[in-house]
Protein backbone atom coordinates (compact mmCIF):
# COMPACT_ATOMS: atom_id res chain seq x y z
CA UNK A 1 0.00 0.00 0.00
CA UNK A 2 1.46 3.10 -0.80
CA UNK A 3 1.84 6.01 1.87
CA UNK A 4 -0.32 9.19 0.83
CA UNK A 5 2.08 12.09 0.59
CA UNK A 6 0.61 14.21 3.60
CA UNK A 7 1.30 10.88 5.89
CA UNK A 8 4.27 10.95 5.07
CA UNK A 9 5.39 14.16 5.99
CA UNK A 10 3.72 13.60 9.11
CA UNK A 11 5.57 10.17 10.18
CA UNK A 12 9.02 11.77 9.08
CA UNK A 13 8.48 14.29 11.70
CA UNK A 14 7.04 11.92 14.39
CA UNK A 15 10.29 10.22 13.76
CA UNK A 16 12.46 13.32 14.21
CA UNK A 17 10.63 14.16 17.38
CA UNK A 18 11.61 10.88 18.64
CA UNK A 19 15.34 11.70 17.86
CA UNK A 20 15.34 14.99 19.40
CA UNK A 21 13.80 13.35 22.67
CA UNK A 22 16.44 10.73 22.72
CA UNK A 23 19.40 13.42 21.77
CA UNK A 24 18.04 15.96 24.05
CA UNK A 25 17.43 12.83 27.05
CA UNK A 26 21.38 12.12 26.36
CA UNK A 27 22.88 15.43 26.30
CA UNK A 28 21.07 16.27 30.00
CA UNK A 29 22.71 13.02 31.17
CA UNK A 30 26.21 13.87 29.61
CA UNK A 31 25.64 17.40 31.30
CA UNK A 32 24.57 15.67 35.25
CA UNK A 33 27.61 13.78 34.65
CA UNK A 34 30.07 16.77 33.87
CA UNK A 35 28.49 18.70 36.98
CA UNK A 36 29.51 15.54 39.37
CA UNK A 37 32.71 15.10 37.80
CA UNK A 38 33.46 18.71 38.32
CA UNK A 39 31.57 18.37 41.61
CA UNK A 40 34.66 15.34 42.54
CA UNK A 41 37.37 17.36 41.21
CA UNK A 42 36.24 20.01 43.96
CA UNK A 43 36.08 17.30 46.62
CA UNK A 44 39.35 15.78 45.85
CA UNK A 45 40.87 19.74 46.11
CA UNK A 46 39.81 19.44 49.56
CA UNK A 47 41.01 16.18 50.37
CA UNK A 48 37.89 14.58 50.49
CA UNK A 49 38.97 10.93 48.46
CA UNK A 50 36.18 9.10 49.21
CA UNK A 51 33.53 11.75 48.63
CA UNK A 52 35.34 12.92 45.58
CA UNK A 53 35.05 8.62 44.63
CA UNK A 54 31.30 9.07 45.14
CA UNK A 55 30.75 11.93 42.94
CA UNK A 56 32.85 10.01 40.01
CA UNK A 57 30.72 6.87 40.41
CA UNK A 58 27.86 8.84 40.32
CA UNK A 59 29.01 10.61 36.90
CA UNK A 60 29.24 7.17 35.40
CA UNK A 61 26.12 5.93 36.73
CA UNK A 62 24.38 9.41 35.24
CA UNK A 63 26.23 8.60 31.68
CA UNK A 64 27.75 4.71 31.56
CA UNK A 65 28.64 6.02 28.15
CA UNK A 66 31.03 8.67 29.42
CA UNK A 67 34.70 7.47 29.00
CA UNK A 68 36.23 10.71 31.09
CA UNK A 69 34.03 9.90 33.88
CA UNK A 70 35.71 5.77 33.89
CA UNK A 71 39.35 7.80 33.36
CA UNK A 72 38.47 10.23 36.34
CA UNK A 73 37.47 7.62 38.69
CA UNK A 74 40.47 5.31 37.63
CA UNK A 75 42.94 8.01 38.61
CA UNK A 76 41.81 8.54 41.91
CA UNK A 77 41.40 4.81 42.15
CA UNK A 78 45.23 4.26 41.42
CA UNK A 79 46.13 7.43 43.65
CA UNK A 80 44.67 5.43 46.75
CA UNK A 81 46.96 2.47 45.81
CA UNK A 82 43.39 0.26 44.00
CA UNK A 83 45.57 -0.39 40.78
CA UNK A 84 43.74 -3.39 39.94
CA UNK A 85 40.38 -1.39 40.38
CA UNK A 86 41.50 1.63 38.27
CA UNK A 87 43.25 -0.63 35.45
CA UNK A 88 39.22 -2.23 35.10
CA UNK A 89 37.82 1.31 34.79
CA UNK A 90 40.52 2.34 32.31
CA UNK A 91 39.37 -1.68 30.07
CA UNK A 92 35.74 0.32 30.05
CA UNK A 93 36.72 3.61 28.96
CA UNK A 94 38.94 2.27 26.44
CA UNK A 95 35.63 -0.19 25.02
CA UNK A 96 34.52 3.39 24.29
CA UNK A 97 37.31 5.06 22.90
CA UNK A 98 39.65 2.26 21.87
CA UNK A 99 41.58 4.69 19.79
CA UNK A 100 42.77 7.03 22.81
CA UNK A 101 46.60 7.10 22.88
CA UNK A 102 45.89 9.03 26.31
CA UNK A 103 44.06 5.96 28.00
CA UNK A 104 46.96 3.49 26.73
CA UNK A 105 49.35 5.90 28.36
CA UNK A 106 47.78 6.41 31.80
CA UNK A 107 47.10 2.47 31.70
CA UNK A 108 50.61 1.62 31.32
CA UNK A 109 51.30 3.64 33.82
CA UNK A 110 48.74 2.22 35.81
CA UNK A 111 50.04 -1.59 34.86
CA UNK A 112 53.92 -0.93 36.43
CA UNK A 113 52.47 -0.23 39.20
CA UNK A 114 50.67 -3.73 39.35
CA UNK A 115 53.41 -4.98 38.49
CA UNK A 116 52.34 -6.49 34.68
CA UNK A 117 54.82 -4.95 33.10
CA UNK A 118 54.77 -7.41 29.65
CA UNK A 119 51.40 -5.44 29.41
CA UNK A 120 52.58 -1.91 30.10
CA UNK A 121 54.83 -2.25 27.10
CA UNK A 122 51.98 -3.86 24.79
CA UNK A 123 49.98 -0.65 26.33
CA UNK A 124 52.55 1.83 25.90
CA UNK A 125 53.48 0.45 22.18
CA UNK A 126 49.69 0.82 21.40
CA UNK A 127 49.73 4.46 22.70
CA UNK A 128 52.75 5.26 20.14
CA UNK A 129 50.86 3.26 17.14
CA UNK A 130 47.97 5.52 17.49
CA UNK A 131 50.05 8.56 17.36
CA UNK A 132 54.00 7.65 16.45
CA UNK A 133 55.17 11.82 16.53
CA UNK A 134 54.48 12.36 19.84
CA UNK A 135 57.73 12.85 22.05
CA UNK A 136 56.19 12.62 25.35
CA UNK A 137 54.20 9.10 24.47
CA UNK A 138 57.61 8.01 23.03
CA UNK A 139 59.67 9.32 26.21
CA UNK A 140 56.93 7.03 28.09
CA UNK A 141 57.68 4.39 26.52
CA UNK A 142 61.32 5.08 27.42
CA UNK A 143 60.25 4.77 30.82
CA UNK A 144 59.26 1.55 30.54
CA UNK A 145 61.52 -0.01 28.99
CA UNK A 146 63.79 1.13 31.89
CA UNK A 147 61.91 -0.72 34.14
CA UNK A 148 61.20 -3.92 31.83
CA UNK A 149 65.26 -3.63 31.99
CA UNK A 150 65.06 -3.17 28.18
CA UNK A 151 68.24 -0.78 28.16
CA UNK A 152 69.46 -0.58 24.64
CA UNK A 153 65.89 0.00 22.96
CA UNK A 154 65.77 2.39 25.87
CA UNK A 155 68.94 4.09 24.90
CA UNK A 156 68.08 3.88 20.90
CA UNK A 157 64.46 5.45 21.31
CA UNK A 158 66.42 8.61 23.95
CA UNK A 159 69.38 9.14 21.38
CA UNK A 160 66.32 9.20 18.43
CA UNK A 161 64.43 11.83 20.75
CA UNK A 162 67.52 13.79 21.26
CA UNK A 163 68.04 14.51 17.85
CA UNK A 164 65.40 17.01 18.25
CA UNK A 165 65.87 18.00 21.59
CA UNK A 166 69.93 17.62 21.78
CA UNK A 167 69.90 19.70 25.57
CA UNK A 168 66.87 18.53 26.63
CA UNK A 169 68.01 17.60 30.76
CA UNK A 170 65.35 14.92 31.51
CA UNK A 171 66.48 12.68 28.26
CA UNK A 172 70.37 13.40 29.17
CA UNK A 173 69.16 12.14 32.69
CA UNK A 174 67.48 9.00 31.64
CA UNK A 175 69.98 8.56 29.29
CA UNK A 176 72.70 8.51 32.30
CA UNK A 177 70.43 6.11 34.13
CA UNK A 178 69.98 3.55 31.21
CA UNK A 179 74.15 3.99 30.93
CA UNK A 180 74.64 3.43 34.57
CA UNK A 181 72.29 -0.15 34.38
CA UNK A 182 74.48 -1.49 31.79
CA UNK A 183 77.50 -0.52 34.12
CA UNK A 184 78.95 2.02 31.56
CA UNK A 185 80.21 5.02 33.89
CA UNK A 186 82.24 5.91 32.07
CA UNK A 187 80.01 7.02 29.21
CA UNK A 188 77.35 7.84 31.79
CA UNK A 189 79.96 10.85 33.28
CA UNK A 190 80.34 12.42 29.86
CA UNK A 191 75.90 12.08 29.41
CA UNK A 192 76.37 14.15 32.86
CA UNK A 193 78.83 16.52 32.62
CA UNK A 194 76.97 17.60 29.25
CA UNK A 195 73.89 18.01 31.12
CA UNK A 196 75.75 19.33 34.39
CA UNK A 197 76.99 22.72 31.44
CA UNK A 198 73.31 23.05 30.87
CA UNK A 199 71.51 23.31 33.60
CA UNK A 200 74.69 23.85 36.40
CA UNK A 201 71.92 24.06 39.34
CA UNK A 202 70.45 20.96 38.76
CA UNK A 203 70.81 19.03 42.62
CA UNK A 204 69.07 15.77 40.47
CA UNK A 205 72.33 15.91 37.85
CA UNK A 206 75.10 16.61 40.84
CA UNK A 207 73.55 13.19 42.62
CA UNK A 208 73.40 11.19 39.42
CA UNK A 209 76.95 11.83 38.98
CA UNK A 210 77.88 11.03 42.40
CA UNK A 211 76.35 7.81 41.80
CA UNK A 212 78.07 8.14 38.35
CA UNK A 213 81.61 8.45 40.36
CA UNK A 214 80.77 5.74 43.22
CA UNK A 215 80.39 3.17 40.59
CA UNK A 216 84.01 4.18 39.50
CA UNK A 217 85.20 3.75 43.09
CA UNK A 218 86.28 7.73 42.30
CA UNK A 219 85.02 8.41 46.36
CA UNK A 220 86.71 12.21 46.70
CA UNK A 221 84.82 13.54 43.61
CA UNK A 222 81.74 11.71 44.56
CA UNK A 223 81.78 13.43 47.82
CA UNK A 224 82.25 16.64 46.02
CA UNK A 225 79.40 15.96 43.64
CA UNK A 226 76.84 14.91 46.57
CA UNK A 227 77.80 18.11 48.02
CA UNK A 228 77.50 20.31 45.29
CA UNK A 229 73.81 18.42 45.27
CA UNK A 230 73.21 19.20 48.59
CA UNK A 231 74.55 22.59 48.09
CA UNK A 232 72.07 23.06 45.37
CA UNK A 233 68.91 21.79 47.41
CA UNK A 234 69.49 21.27 50.85
CA UNK A 235 66.47 19.41 51.14
CA UNK A 236 66.97 16.50 49.19
CA UNK A 237 67.21 13.50 51.35
CA UNK A 238 68.45 11.11 48.95
CA UNK A 239 72.00 13.10 48.49
CA UNK A 240 72.13 13.09 51.55
CA UNK A 241 71.89 9.37 51.81
CA UNK A 242 74.36 8.80 49.05
CA UNK A 243 76.92 11.02 50.82
CA UNK A 244 76.79 9.37 54.01
CA UNK A 245 77.53 6.03 51.99
CA UNK A 246 80.76 7.66 50.63
CA UNK A 247 81.75 9.00 53.83
CA UNK A 248 81.11 5.74 55.77
CA UNK A 249 83.61 4.12 52.39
Amino acid sequence: MTIPHTLFRVVLMLLGVCSMVTTNAQWGNRLDAVQEIQRGDNLLRQGNSEQALLAYTNAIQKDNSFADAYMKRATLYSRLGQNMAAIADMDLALELNPYSEYIYDRRAKVKILANDLKGAEADINKAVELKPYDDLLRESRVDTWLVLGEVDMAIQEIDTLLKNSPDDLMLLMKKSVALLQKNQQVLALEVLDRAAQGSPRSALVQDLRGLALMRSERWSEALVAFDAAIGIDSTFDLAWFNRGLVNRK
